[in-house]
């Protein structure tokens, strides 16, 4: 038996998405299958989109999604129970959906004091590409052991 293991990292689907038919820039769905899992950023221009594409029937590949852009609780369950195989939330929403476990994980800034940790893992954005810049924080970082790291 054959088995898929998702790559140790997400590729980033723009929604609305029509698939390798259609004429957008990217891999086809055929391709990001082979990758296992899609990163995916939830607006309410786009939500509704999001949501038909994480509950599509036979869907071969594990959707990420960023919500921090989104206000409503039952928006974010919405995504949950449709197919999201996890959500990343801002630290203020974070207590609320805590029940999720590892479902929810909490989306920072670089720059934030303190990196929290949670059972879900941590994404992280806005890291500093030059070595000096982001020294500090990816030792803040490897220092915490987080087991599921995020990097936007």
């Amino acid at each position: 038996m054959e088995t898929t293991l998702p790559l140790p990292f997400l590729a980033s689907v723009a929604v609305p998405w029509t698939g390798p038919v259609g004429e957008n820039d990217g891999l086809s769905r055929e391709q990001l299958a082979c990758l296992g899992a899609v990163f995916l950023e939830a607006t309410a221009q786009n939500l509704a989109d999001i949501r038909a594409f994480v509950s599509r029937d036979g869907l071969a590949f594990e959707p990420y999604v960023d919500v921090t852009q989104l206000e409503s609780q039952d928006d974010i369950l919405s995504l949950l129970d449709g197919g999201a195989r996890k959500v990343f939330v801002r630290p203020e929403q974070f207590d609320a959906l805590s029940e999720h476990g590892s479902r929810v994980a909490q989306a920072v800034a670089a720059s934030a004091q303190g990196l929290p940790a949670t059972e879900g893992g941590l994404l992280v954005s806005g890291i500093e590409t030059t070595a000096g810049a982001s020294s500090a924080v990816v030792e803040q970082l490897k220092s915490r052991k987080i087991s599921s790291l995020f990097v936007k």
